[in-house]
């Protein structure tokens, strides 16, 4: 029996929902056994309270010194040198001593890190598999102990590959995404209804309420906007997850617009935003990533901070989303963009980027690992993966590949050799219709790229 520990962090939803579909996909193995694990799990009251505010206010009351210590080399350097929190390290390794896993994936790179400082050691023996659950990376990921990286594009590649990760220990095979909402895209697609109102989802809530701080402003102020403009053909849905005084708050104002209808926690998801023609949300990676495989046009409601601004550079730089900042634009936004057939190009654009069964072959590539399948039973997982990177590799593999510097603010390697001029506007809610290009057919495993305008995301207009 092999076996797998998967480890996340409950930031958010995404780090756990990616951890969740990945052990989903490996559930019908039979040889294998995966254990789930958050790092958290030993922060009880007052310190996971803690945990939880100090992201709200990293996200929503310093945005731009969080994107700066998030995009910040020098601080992970820093970074690197300190120890590990001790109760969450005691906790880790309890778990890898009882439970001796032949692999370690991480969707986190806290967990990841822990491990990553005990592997140094020669305590913790299995190899680490990273998973990003987010569009770019950060360089607080330790590489040096990572003996294979999982990214969701191609930019996130070409930053490791920048920070001299080894092409070969890269592989972009998506982000992961629960079953259901494969299963839901193929009965949308199949079951396209056209003769019903449009449909327009808005996300104000999970079952963690502090990462949808950022947009409850916004979501209140367009609500109160829908009930002077009573705008035709449309049907609002907003789902506020967990967040009970928001709902109370939202169902009041909207009391009189049989237009809007406004719901908690939504347990079938997929099917919720499979009914949707627009989707309004924040740009967390999981949910883009399901808007994604579903085809579905996104307006954004905010730019967010760190990799939230990381996620929306990638999705404006490729024409999938739209920004809109201005409450008092969104509901014209969202009705200008279904009758004019914008929607219908960022739909276009979204599937080019969609990875839907990144689940199903990240947990593929696990069992080819491991010895299931393809290879062996007893063949060496060592041997397979590959020696661990050392810091002599990373400064000549540094040297010896000019790879395009990325990151938050700085125009990706898509955006720098496919864009059609400096100074094209992005998608942005008050600026002109953009044109968006249409998907050029690829061969093979190739995934269809899409040749459109774009600009900077730190040239936005603020």
């Amino acid at each position: 029996m092999k076996k797998i520990l998967i480890c996340y962090a409950s930031i958010g939803s995404g780090h756990r929902i990616a951890a969740e579909a990945i052990q989903e996909a490996l559930g019908p193995v039979a040889h294998v056994d995966v254990k789930l694990v958050d790092v958290f799990a030993p922060l009880q009251g007052s310190r996971r309270k803690i945990t939880e505010l100090a992201s709200l206010v990293s996200m929503w009351i310093a945005p731009q010194l969080y994107t700066r210590a998030w995009n910040s080399e020098l601080l992970s350097g820093l970074s690197a040198k300190l120890p590990a929190p001790q109760h969450l390290r005691r906790y880790l390794m309890s778990i890898y001593r009882d439970y001796r896993p032949d692999l370690i994936l991480c969707t986190h790179a806290l967990p990841c890190t822990i491990f990553g400082k005990e592997a140094a050691g020669a305590v913790v023996t299995a190899p680490i598999i990273a998973v990003a659950t987010d569009f770019q990376v950060h360089p607080y990921w330790p590489l040096a102990s990572i003996h294979h990286f999982i990214v969701g594009s191609e930019i996130a590649r070409d930053q490791l590959r920048q920070w001299g990760m080894a092409a070969n220990w890269i592989s972009v095979l998506g982000i992961p995404i629960r079953q259901q909402f494969v299963e839901t895209m193929a009965e949308s697609q199949r079951e396209k209804d056209t003769t019903q109102a449009h449909r327009v989802l808005m996300l104000a809530g999970g079952k963690a309420s502090a990462p949808h701080a950022t947009v409850w402003r916004a979501v209140i102020s367009m609500i109160r906007r829908l009930g002077c403009l009573r705008i035709p053909c449309s049907q609002w849905t907003v789902v506020t997850g967990n967040n009970g005084w928001l709902k109370r708050l939202l169902t009041w104002i909207a009391r009189d617009n049989p237009q809007v209808t406004v719901v908690g926690y939504v347990h079938d998801m997929a099917t919720l935003l499979a009914k949707s023609d627009v989707i309004l949300t924040k740009p967390g990676g999981l949910t883009l990533t399901e808007c994604l495989a579903l085809h579905k046009p996104i307006v954004l409601l905010t730019r967010g901070a760190g990799q939230e601004a990381a996620n929306t550079q990638y999705l404006l730089n490729r024409g999938a989303a739209i920004l809109c900042e201005d409450p008092t634009q969104t509901a014209e936004l969202v009705e200008r963009i279904l009758l004019n057939g914008e929607a219908r190009e960022l739909a276009q654009n979204a599937a080019t980027l969609a990875y839907p069964h990144a689940a199903d072959q990240i947990a593929n590539y696990l069992l080819k690992l491991l010895g299931v399948g393809d290879l062996s039973m007893n063949g060496d997982l060592r041997e397979i993966l590959g020696p661990r990177p050392s810091s002599r590799f990373f400064a000549e593999d540094h040297a010896a590949h000019g790879v395009l510097k990325v990151g938050i603010g700085q125009p990706d390697r898509c955006a720098a050799e496919e864009c059609a001029g400096e100074g094209a506007q992005p998608p942005i809610a008050g600026a002109q219709p953009k044109q968006l290009g249409a998907p050029v057919q690829g061969n093979g495993d190739q995934k269809e790229r899409v040749n459109f305008q774009t600009r900077r995301l730190d040239a936005m207009p603020q």
